[in-house]
């Protein structure tokens, strides 16, 4: 009796979890001992029928302990696991073409210090059923990196996100490829050399520094506050397509949607935005 009550309950824990219903479903397959613990109940208790309402009230202890086992919220890091990734600065490379994507991730891309010779490192911290893949490769003077996560989804979110920290080298000529679904966004291009930059947010706060020279940048912004830092020393042309909140624009000529500053070869910013603040300002 208690085993085949412990049977069903696993049967409906395991399709909780194939479902995406389950809040802890890496828990289950750890949960196994109650089933050795469910077959020495029925074994000692199932030869009286007092023995037998013994065996149930064990089979409901066993499956109030499963419960709060699966169910319980995991806090802290606990949650994450952490992953290191350095590529090598290869030996001719002058340009190089750099996608990440990842969908739930606090994310922080700046410039490797002076003297370092990796191309990028990076510190991941990952979901424990997230996988992290990274594709590298290099055709004459430019590498391709791809940098990108899956998640599965599963209702077990609870807390701050995980972190992405990635930092470039400051020698070759990047075009930047950034898609994040849920979380906050900062970019510091300064002491980086970007001639294109493509930055997609959904949901989320996104602060960027943009690079002291000319170059391309579209900035999409979903849900969340957007802040966009300028260089002092460049022409700019900006255009802003604006949803729903409130938009600031400092140091720059214009309105309508776009703004101008300087002559000659310049910083050309797209941003859209459809809910949340947006802020273009000089840089700090």
């Amino acid at each position: 009796m208690t085993l085949g009550i412990l049977l069903v309950f696993f049967g409906l824990l395991w399709l909780l979890a194939g479902v995406g219903v389950l809040p802890n479903a890496s828990v289950v397959w750890r949960l196994w001992p109650l089933l050795v613990m469910a077959l020495g109940f029925d074994l000692v208790l199932r030869r009286s029928p007092r023995r037998r309402v013994l065996a149930g009230l064990a089979a409901a202890a066993l499956i109030l302990l499963g419960l709060f086992l699966a169910f319980i919220p995991s806090g802290g890091d606990g949650n994450f696991t952490e992953r290191e990734v350095h590529i090598p600065l290869a030996g001719g490379v002058s340009e190089a073409s750099l996608s990440i994507r990842t969908q739930i991730a606090n994310l922080d891309i700046s410039p490797l210090p002076t003297g370092n010779r990796d191309l990028l490192s990076g510190r991941f911290q990952l979901y424990r059923d997230e996988k992290l893949l990274t594709k590298k490769r290099q055709h004459n003077n430019v590498a391709y990196i791809d940098v990108a996560s899956k998640t599965p989804p599963v209702n077990h979110r609870e807390g701050p996100g995980p972190y992405w920290r990635v930092k470039l080298s400051r020698k070759p000529l990047y075009r930047l490829d950034v898609s994040l679904a849920v979380g906050n966004t900062r970019l510091d291009l300064r002491r980086l050399r970007v001639a294109r930059l493509k930055l997609e947010t959904q949901v989320g706060n996104t602060t960027v520094y943009l690079p002291d020279h000319s170059g391309s940048f579209a900035i999409s912004s979903g849900t969340g506050n957007l802040t966009v830092y300028l260089p002092p020393r460049v022409a700019v042309t900006l255009n802003v397509n604006k949803g729903v909140g409130s938009l600031e624009v400092q140091g720059l000529e214009g309105g309508s949607g776009s703004w101008r500053r300087g002559n000659g070869p310049a910083l050309e910013l797209q941003i859209g935005s459809r809910v949340g603040q947006v802020r273009v300002l000089p840089a700090p």
